[in-house]
C-alpha cells in the first residue's frame, strides 16, 4: 500500500477536527501493512510509509517514534548496491518503485532526509547526451512490460519524465556533503543531468493528427512518430505529465523557453481535450485515478494554473473537476477495494479536498505542486 489512507485521513482530519479519532484509526490500520512492506518504493514500500506518517504528524503526535524512524529509513536503505546500472530494470531508477520516488518521498516530508545515494544513481545514470543509461534489460518476456524490454521508456512514471521530476526535486536541497563519500554530488551535476534529460524529451516530442504535442511510450530511436492519436494522455505516460514536468525543470534551470515548449503542450491538449478520447474506459482505477486518469489530469491542470499561471488550464481543470463530481459514486465503489494514492480512491478523494484548500505537500510525491 501506498500513503494514500494517510494522506487523505490526514486532509480530512485537518479540515475537520471533530472527526480526527476516526482518522487516527485509518491510520493505525494503514500502518499495519508496514509490516509486510518489503521494498523501499514511494508506492508500496518503505517510502510510501515514512511520506505518508509525515503527513499525520501534525494532528496525530502518537506516531512521531514511528514517522522519524521511517524517514530515517530513506536514507539508511539506499546503498550503492540497492540499484543497478546494469541490467537495469524499472526499480533502478523509477518514480513508483525506485530512488526517482525516493527523492520525491524526502521532499514531500520537508527535505528532512537528503537521499544523496539516490541522486547520485540517478545523474549517473544520465551520463551520455542519448540517456543509453536509462535503457531497459530486464523483463523481456514479462507479460506486461516486455514490451519496454531494450528501450528508454518516456514516462513520468517508469521513464525520464520520472529523472527530471527526481532532479528537479533534488535541486531544492541544501546537499550536505559527506567527507570522502564516493556519492557525493555537486549542484551543477545535478543541473547538467537534468539538462541532458529535458534535451531528450524535447527530441522525442512530435505532433499527432490532432496537433497535440505529445510522446510514445518509448523512445522511437530515430523512427518517425506514429500520426494517429493515441488516447493514453495522463499524468502517467503523454502530454499532461511530461508538459508538466518540463516546465517544472525549465523553471529550476532558468530556462524559459524550455518552459515555453512546455506550457505549448499542455495549451494544445487544453484546447483539443474530450473526455470520450482521452478518459479510460476499462475500469473505474483508469479512468478517474491519478495515474492513468482524470484526477492525475485534474492535478495537472491545477498546477499549470497556480504556477504557471496558464489561463487555458483553468477551462480543463473546471471540466475534469466536474467530471469527478458526477462519478463521486464510483470512487465510493473503488474505495471498497483500492484506497491507494496513485491508481485508488485515496488519490481521487486526496485531489478534491486539495483543491478546496487542503495541504499541498503531499502533491510532491506526484512531481506536482
Amino acid at each position: 500500500m501506498d500513503a494514500g489512507p494517510a494522506i487523505l485521513a490526514s486532509l480530512i482530519a485537518e479540515s475537520q477536527p471533530d472527526v480526527r479519532d476516526e482518522a487516527a484509526v485509518v491510520v493505525v490500520r494503514w500502518l499495519s501493512g508496514l509490516q509486510s512492506a518489503a521494498e523501499v518504493g514511494l508506492f508500496g514500500g518503505i517510502a510510501g510509509y515514512a511520506a505518508g506518517t509525515q503527513a499525520a504528524l501534525d494532528w496525530y503526535p502518537p506516531i512521531r517514534q514511528i514517522a522519524s524512524q521511517l524517514l530515517d529509513s530513506l536514507t539508511t536503505a539506499e546503498t550503492a548496491e540497492f540499484w543497478r546500472t546494469q541490467p537495469l530494470a524499472w526499480r533502478d531508477y523509477d518514480l513508483p518503485s525506485g530512488p526517482a520516488g525516493l527523492i520525491l518521498a524526502a521532499a514531500s516530508a520537508g527535505n528532512l532526509a537528503v537521499p544523496i545515494r539516490a541522486i547520485r544513481h540517478l545523474v549517473s545514470l544520465c551520463a551520455a547526451d542519448n540517456l543509453e543509461g536509462l535503457r531497459v534489460n530486464t523483463h523481456r518476456t514479462h507479460e506486461l512490460i516486455g514490451w519496454n524490454y531494450g528501450r528508454i521508456n518516456t514516462g513520468l512514471a517508469h521513464g525520464v519524465g520520472a529523472i527530471v521530476a527526481a532532479l528537479r526535486s533534488a535541486l531544492n536541497y541544501k546537499i550536505a556533503q559527506l567527507p570522502d563519500d564516493a556519492t557525493n554530488v555537486e549542484d551543477s551535476e545535478i543541473r547538467l543531468a537534468l539538462r541532458r534529460a529535458c534535451n531528450w524529451l524535447v527530441a522525442e516530442s512530435f505532433e499527432d493528427d490532432r496537433g497535440l504535442l505529445t510522446w510514445v511510450p518509448a523512445g522511437r530511436e530515430g523512427e518517425e512518430p506514429p500520426r494517429a492519436p493515441a488516447s493514453r494522455q495522463g499524468w502517467c505516460y503523454g502530454t499532461p505529465g511530461l508538459a508538466w514536468t518540463l516546465w517544472d525543470a525549465g523553471l529550476a534551470l532558468g530556462d524559459q523557453s524550455l518552459q515555453a515548449f512546455a506550457a505549448e503542450a499542455m495549451c494544445r491538449f487544453c484546447a483539443i481535450f474530450e473526455e470520450d478520447f482521452y478518459i479510460d474506459r476499462e475500469g473505474i482505477d483508469d479512468a478517474l485515478g491519478i495515474c492513468h486518469g482524470a484526477a492525475g489530469m485534474l492535478a495537472i491542470a491545477d498546477a499549470f494554473v497556480l504556477h504557471a499561471e496558464l489561463d487555458q488550464a483553468e477551462v480543463l481543470r473546471h471540466r475534469l473537476h466536474a467530471y469527478l463530481i458526477d462519478h463521486l459514486k464510483d470512487v465510493r465503489e473503488l474505495a471498497g477495494s483500492n484506497p491507494s494514492l496513485l491508481t485508488g480512491a485515496g488519490g481521487i478523494l486526496s485531489v478534491l479536498m486539495t483543491l478546496e484548500g487542503g495541504r499541498r505537500d503531499w502533491l510532491q510525491q506526484i512531481a506536482l505542486r
